[in-house]
């Protein structure tokens, strides 16, 4: 493996990531804290750094639902993820497979967290319905 670090460092991903997330925190449902934004890119840029070294798609499955758990919203995840591919095509000249491992971090990314979101939004609609029964004085059994 190539090491891509001095044509695409860590921070100026990292920065990338953390202004294109701003700009979906009022628009796109994130219920994520403003402060927590800053975090969010710092993390899924050295995330996306480990997987270019260890190619784990499993870790990567397991932060995409964490960030369906702490509540990022669709369009955040989207526009993160062009950002980080964009990144990477603009860096990848000299190493001329980095737009292929953003592609597969990113796809291995969107399909962990939007199986996790569905998950969280198909519990919350049974606890919804428990709830309403329990209200009406409807047996669940």
């Amino acid at each position: 493996m190539k090491d891509f670090s001095q044509h695409l460092s860590q921070d100026q991903l990292s920065d990338e990531l953390v202004r294109t997330l701003r700009t979906t925190v009022f628009s796109s449902g994130l219920r994520v804290s403003p402060r927590r934004v800053k975090q969010i890119g710092e993390e899924m840029a050295a995330d996306f750094f480990r997987y270019y070294d260890q190619r784990d798609q499993d870790s990567v499955r397991q932060y995409g639902v964490s960030l369906a758990g702490e509540g990022l919203g669709p369009r955040s995840m989207l526009v993160m993820v062009e950002a980080l591919g964009q990144m990477c095509r603009e860096a990848s000249n000299p190493v001329v497979e980095l737009p292929d491992v953003a592609g597969k971090y990113s796809m291995a990314l969107l399909e962990s967290y939007i199986a996790s979101r569905e998950e969280n939004l198909l519990r919350e609609q049974e606890l919804t319905h428990r709830a309403h029964l329990r209200a009406l004085g409807v047996s669940e059994g």
